[in-house]
């Protein structure tokens, strides 16, 4: 049993010792994650959803958009301008930008603020990824989820 014993820490002694700092180098070529403010500014933004919440019942506040803002773009510079362009589908004549004004991150980066003529927004940031923007307002009575998807 002792024989058994020896020869097993021996074994893991060799295995151990025949790693080397691959691992390690590995690690450090991960690239940083970006900042909120890279993730929200590096893509153009569109919106796939929005619910209305009040009092048990829901409101797809998104369906009832006319189809020609349904796939608007919203692109937030690191400037802080906001703007949002008409997507594929736009009315006749219309020009491509819908709205422009200013957009940031409030209360520790944890609430986005967007103040266009079309669209005033002080919500809470439920999600932000380089791909997805979840926000939610909650003014006590209903409670308003948005979701806009990177393009």
């Amino acid at each position: 049993m002792k024989n058994l014993l020896f020869t097993l820490a021996g074994i893991a002694t060799f295995a151990f010792a025949g790693c080397n700092d691959e691992d390690e180098d590995v690690a450090k070529t991960v690239a940083p994650t970006a900042s909120r403010t890279e993730m929200i500014t590096t893509k153009d933004w569109m919106m796939t959803s929005a619910v209305q919440v009040e009092n048990g019942n829901s409101v797809d506040l998104f369906a009832a958009q006319p189809v020609t803002s349904r796939d608007d773009v919203f692109k937030f510079e690191e400037s802080g301008k906001a703007i949002r362009e008409e997507g594929a589908t736009r009315e006749d004549g219309s020009s491509d930008v819908v709205d422009s004004g200013q957009w940031s991150f409030i209360n520790e980066e944890k609430d986005l603020k967007v103040d266009l003529q079309s669209m005033r927004m002080n919500d809470q940031i439920v999600e932000l990824t380089k791909d997805r923007l979840v926000v939610r307002n909650f003014d006590g009575k209903s409670e308003i989820v948005t979701t806009f998807l990177a393009e």
